[in-house]
């Protein structure tokens, strides 16, 4: 199923068997694999139901890597070499790290500098991105002031663990969120001067370009930005 269909056209049979596959206890991707339902929408679905969310993203890594990691900032590693021999990422090892050294545990700062912060957690920005398809990735990332590289490896990673079912870089480019406007109705609702580049119609200075300004051939992505259950952060 792909992200253009929308919630409101899921037949109330497909929800039901949802429904009970999560009462059973699997995880999304489990009920994915079983219905042909995109992880997005049984997302959704619980929302909804008022459901607990799967944990399944949360839970790929195990008991051995995360003491192995550990006992690499004990010893002394930087973050580059934890992340080489042990395949985890480098936001984990740090995030790893301050929840053992919230729980009373002293680890070290890594051995050389340590990068800074993303000021919304994975889960958030995986998050943000189902609830804005169409929104554009340059836009997504300079709305929320956070580092390019950071979040194309963060949705990379997750399309990895989703087998290439979960695309977020391919919702937020999703054509099928986006209107065409004249280029009248396109500076009057971004309060901009110019049309995109690339629409032929930004910086001409020609008057013959006013001709053919009523035709709807203006890409609009969507405006609004929507936060869902969370709110902006500052670093």
């Amino acid at each position: 199923m792909t992200m253009s269909k929308r919630y409101s056209e899921l037949s109330p049979e497909l929800i039901e068997e949802s429904l009970r596959l999560i009462d059973e206890g699997k995880t999304d991707t489990e009920i994915s694999n079983i219905i042909g339902l995109s992880t997005y929408y049984l997302r959704r679905i619980r929302d909804k139901n008022n459901l607990p969310r799967s944990r399944q993203w949360a839970n790929t890594h195990t008991i051995e890597q995360m003491n192995d990691v550990i006992d690499m900032i004990r010893e002394g590693s930087t973050l580059a070499e934890i992340s080489s021999q042990t395949g985890i990422s480098n936001r984990k090892i740090k995030q790893w790290r301050e929840e053992e050294i919230r729980e009373g545990n002293p680890l070290p700062e890594f051995k050389k500098g340590v990068a800074r912060r993303q000021k919304y957690p994975d889960e958030e920005l995986i998050e943000l991105a189902f609830l804005n398809p169409g929104y554009g990735f340059k836009r997504f990332i300079n709305y929320l002031s956070v580092k390019d590289y950071f979040v194309h490896q963060l949705f990379t990673e997750f399309k990895e663990f989703t087998n290439g079912e979960e695309d977020l870089l391919q919702v937020l480019q999703d054509p099928s969120y986006v209107s065409l406007v004249t280029r009248e109705e396109y500076r009057q609702i971004t309060g901009r001067k110019y049309s995109p580049p690339g629409s032929g119609l930004s910086t001409s200075r020609n008057p013959g370009a006013a001709r053919g300004s009523n035709a709807k051939s203006i890409p609009l992505p969507p405006q609004e930005f929507n936060w869902g259950p969370y709110s902006p952060r500052e670093y």
